[in-house]
């Protein structure tokens, strides 16, 4: 979870039956436990923090995707950020990237390099 000016980003990882999200999930998925990642965008009202949902965001790991969580973050706050003008989406990803590790950052990094070569 982050904060940024007055929202909150907020990250669940579980494990569903893909029939249970049939509406985004491929038919030949729906008998499979699947992983998901969410991402709630909330507008925070006021000093109580009381909550608003603006955005949400899935991402789906089938059964040939291998399973990493960073991965996940990243997709699910694409899909849940699409809400927001490209100025505040770039501020978004910045806040984002300077709250996880390093690790998370280098592996970005290098995979864009990789794409830029291509």
């Amino acid at each position: 979870m982050f904060e940024l000016n007055k929202y909150q980003f907020v990250f669940t990882h579980f494990m569903a039956r893909g029939d249970e999200f049939s509406d985004v999930v491929p038919i030949k998925y729906h008998e499979v436990k699947l992983h998901f990642t969410k991402c709630n965008v909330y507008e925070v009202l006021n000093e109580d923090e009381d909550l608003s949902l603006v955005s949400e965001g899935l991402a789906i790991c089938t059964p040939k995707d291998a399973y990493e969580r960073s991965f996940g973050r990243r997709t699910a706050m694409t899909n849940a950020i699409e809400v927001f003008d490209k100025k505040f989406r770039t501020e978004i990803w910045m806040k984002y990237f300077s709250t996880v590790s390093k690790k998370e950052r280098t592996l970005v990094h290098n995979t864009l390099k990789l794409a830029e070569q291509l």
